[in-house]
């Protein structure tokens, strides 16, 4: 940024983005919440020569489902909308529960839903749970719209498969099959204001103690938030009990790539893989189980997470 000057713009509607967007796409960036574009710009790590501020676009706001049941989620919705709206607490609690586990009410206030994928962290708290739950992006540009699952939006750290031109304007989660659990697990070096050593999301559909479906995602473990395609294939159609739980926390334990930085250790975190799958897993039995006694505790990876982790 030095010895540049940085123009900024504030379309109020997708039709007048567009015309700015005409022209040159080189070296823009686009506001949201600006809880990580701003830090960037002010330590000098971006070279931008447009900022559009997209805040003032209606049509990238609002809550609502559609007649298929899924819950469209505009991409300028804020942490805090997501962690309140009656719809999302009904029709996807974990993604309530993950909003109010990131960072303070100041930066919930302000960041968003949007924001926080497109930054493609690879600890990304929203990524897991969407993962899971086989969340989809709508894409919009001046040459029309797409849906992208979201699976295929992270390229690598930083990354995504936008292409020029286009912005989100939707994160569209569908209906869950009756008796399915979604689980968000987090673990960092304390238990607020902090970026995930490893996060875990686990997502099981039983019937009494068999899992018809299963999907887990990581998150801080890999160049991008990933899914376990190992161990979900290992738990469908099986009875869940400790046998099948350690041989499920083992698989995406397997399927891990982290690295050691100033947080944690590989070792650490692959250690901590196994311990938040099982402990998601055997969370979704304990919310589901109306038959016999909870399973016991499967001791996996790290003896202890910190207690409160998972509230």
């Amino acid at each position: 940024m030095a010895g540049k000057s940085l123009k900024y713009e504030a379309p109020h509607s997708l039709a007048e983005l567009w015309s700015l967007l005409e022209d040159d796409l080189e070296n823009i960036g686009f506001l949201a919440g600006g809880t990580d574009l701003l830090v960037k710009l002010k330590r000098k790590q971006l070279d931008l020569i447009r900022l559009i501020d997209l805040k003032t676009i209606e049509d990238l706001k609002g809550i609502w489902l559609d007649e298929n049941l899924r819950l469209h989620i505009g991409a300028l919705t804020t942490l805090t909308e997501l962690s309140t709206h009656p719809l999302v607490m009904k029709h996807s609690p974990v993604l309530v529960a993950t909003a109010r586990k990131m960072a303070s009410v100041q930066v919930r206030n302000r960041a968003t839903i949007g924001g926080n994928l497109c930054n493609a962290a690879p600890s990304a708290d929203l990524a897991p749970p969407l993962l899971v739950l086989d969340a989809v992006v709508k894409v919009v540009s001046g040459k029309g719209a797409r849906e992208l699952a979201l699976k295929s939006l992270f390229t690598g750290p930083g990354q995504i498969a936008l292409q020029p031109g286009e912005v989100m304007a939707e994160v569209i989660v569908p209906a869950s099959e009756p008796g399915t659990k979604v689980i968000y697990l987090k673990q960092g070096l304390r238990q607020a204001l902090d970026i995930a050593m490893v996060c875990a999301a686990v997502k099981l559909t039983l019937s009494g103690d068999l899992c018809q479906e299963a999907a887990i995602a990581l998150g801080a473990v890999a160049p991008t938030p990933i899914r376990v395609e190992a161990a979900e294939d290992w738990l469908r159609g099986r009875r869940i009990d400790t046998q099948s739980i350690a041989k499920a926390a083992d698989l995406a334990r397997l399927a891990a790539n982290p690295i050691s930085d100033v947080r944690a250790t590989a070792d650490y975190r692959s250690e901590l893989v196994a311990a938040l799958v099982a402990k998601g897993i055997q969370q979704c039995v304990m919310q589901a189980s109306e038959y016999g006694e909870p399973l016991p505790l499967v001791e996996v990876g790290v003896s202890r997470l910190d207690e409160g982790s998972d509230k």
